[in-house]
């Protein structure tokens, strides 16, 4: 944990009260009882919620992907032509 997650647990704990974090990771105070309703399990994401992450664009990523790895190609075979040119392959 860093130091201002340090603090914004404190601040949480003294206030009493939610708070919306950074991010939007909200932090509460728990009660023991839904502790024990959750088998004493102290996992965080059971008690933090995160804002949802960006959506990842599936198909732009494939395409890039696609592009990168026909950019490869094409810079092995320059390199394996340099490589025959200089007689190492």
């Amino acid at each position: 944990m860093e130091d201002a997650d340090v603090d914004a647990i404190v601040e949480v704990h003294q206030a009493g009260k939610e708070s919306e974090g950074e991010g939007g990771v909200k932090a509460r105070i728990v009660e023991h009882a839904e502790m024990k309703d959750n088998g004493w399990d102290l996992n965080i994401s059971r008690y933090v919620k995160t804002s949802a992450g960006e959506g990842v664009d599936v198909p732009g990523a494939l395409a890039q992907l696609a592009a990168a790895q026909a950019s490869l190609r094409e810079a092995e075979a320059r390199l394996e032509e340099r490589l025959k040119g200089a007689g190492y392959a």
